[in-house]
């Protein structure tokens, strides 16, 4: 007999009572996110490589702002597939409560947001967003 994949039980009250109980905000990994934030970014061609790392962790940082459940800095995997995009330079993955939380996020009171933009706006060359709800 096969033993139960690792994730197969996230979801279920047992494991959300124990990442409450060993760090409440864990809890919000084991719920389905009710609002994602997914940010593609193009940097400038002239960004160094300390530019760049200092980059990644401004956006590892973002899980500082008390607005998000979870922060993911990603890179593209190369897929070579010809529907896959490829082209960006990292992928920011965001998930909020709610709405309500995102709005939070996306106002001036929200520091940890508002001083990643103010550090690394320069660098971007371009940005596009995608916001997702359960469907």
């Amino acid at each position: 007999r096969n033993p139960p994949r690792w994730n197969q039980h996230l979801g279920s009250p047992r494991w959300v009572a124990l990442a409450d109980s060993l760090h409440p905000p864990y809890a919000t990994l084991f719920e389905t996110p009710m609002f994602n934030h997914t940010v593609h970014f193009w940097l400038k061609p002239d960004t160094t490589d300390a530019q760049r790392a200092e980059f990644v962790a401004g956006l590892k940082a973002l899980a500082d702002s008390p607005n998000v459940a979870s922060v993911s800095a990603r890179k593209p995997a190369g897929t070579p597939r010809e529907v896959v995009d490829n082209s960006y330079d990292y992928q920011l993955f965001v998930t909020f409560k709610d709405s309500a939380a995102h709005e939070a996020y996306q106002s001036a009171d929200d520091a940890a947001h508002q001083r990643f933009i103010d550090s690394f706006k320069p660098l971007f060359d371009r940005v596009l967003i995608y916001d997702s709800v359960e469907a």
